[in-house]
């Protein structure tokens, strides 16, 4: 089948696969990663050292001021890599922002 006819869902299952054990192949994995996706098109927009972040899954929920852990340019990077739906090694820089956003993607739940 064509990847452009695939869902959302089905490109997260093979970055998941591609990530090895990163991403977990599940419903809850995916609406997390969904999350984090959103802030990662937050930082990629942002200018300077911060970003304002949706926090669904932190201790401070709501919306909030966070420091980057990765550059706009990373950014961009990772989710030209989403869409194509290719895991490379410098990928695993998206655990620090999943991390900061309390978002735990090896946890399902």
């Amino acid at each position: 089948m064509d990847k452009n006819r695939w869902s959302d869902y089905d490109k997260y299952l093979v970055l998941a696969d591609e990530s090895r054990t990163t991403l977990p192949s599940t419903w809850s994995g995916y609406l997390k990663f969904k999350e984090l996706k959103v802030n990662l098109e937050k930082i990629a927009r942002s200018s300077g050292k911060s970003w304002i972040a949706d926090n669904k899954y932190g201790t401070e929920k709501g919306t909030v001021v966070l420091q980057k852990k990765i550059t706009s340019a990373d950014a961009n990077t990772f989710l030209t890599n989403i869409y194509e739906c290719k895991w490379t090694s410098k990928m695993s820089a998206l655990i620090k922002v999943a991390n900061q956003l309390g978002i735990d993607l090896k946890k399902d739940n």
